[in-house]
């Protein structure tokens, strides 16, 4: 008579296996749920914009409305700089007229991207060089290039 003794199942990962054939089928069957899931999560949900209904199926209507409203977009700003300039900033749409009055001029900025607050750039500001102005809140920082090609820069504030 011949005895066969099967082999004990082990435990990997929290899976009971009783065999290497076992193993590689549970494998397989993880990464087709894993390769399912990922194409479920990418599959994009596409909803018609051709409605002009803003309800949702809670039954809430709402606008995906963005309006700009802030207050230094409606006035000028005047701030005092650490370097003793004072500078006036007029914001209109993306852009800001810069006053100085050290300099006696002004220039107009687009606006750059920025990682907080806003800045303002262009390529021909003061003297045709390189100027910016880059405010958050209460505080600014202005940055130029002046006539002899020394690049100025000064942090300032809002003037009380």
């Amino acid at each position: 008579m011949i005895t066969v003794f099967k082999q004990p199942a082990r435990c990997v990962g929290g899976i009971f296996l009783s065999s290497t054939r076992s193993f590689i089928m549970k494998i397989k069957q993880i990464i087709l749920l894993s390769s399912v899931l990922a194409m479920v999560a990418c599959a994009s949900n596409t909803t018609s914009s051709s409605t002009s209904s803003t309800a949702h199926q809670h039954g809430y209507a709402h606008s995906h409305a963005h309006v700009h409203a802030h207050a230094a977009d409606s006035h000028a700003m005047t701030f005092e700089c650490k370097n003793g300039m004072t500078i006036t900033a007029q914001h209109g749409d993306d852009q800001v007229r810069v006053s100085v009055d050290t300099i006696g001029d002004s220039v107009t900025l687009q606006r750059a991207v920025s990682g907080s607050g806003v800045r303002y750039a262009s390529n021909n500001g003061f003297y045709g060089k390189p100027t910016e102005f880059h405010h958050n809140g209460r505080d600014a920082a202005f940055v130029f290039t002046d006539p002899q090609g020394n690049q100025v820069e000064t942090a300032c504030s809002v003037k009380k």
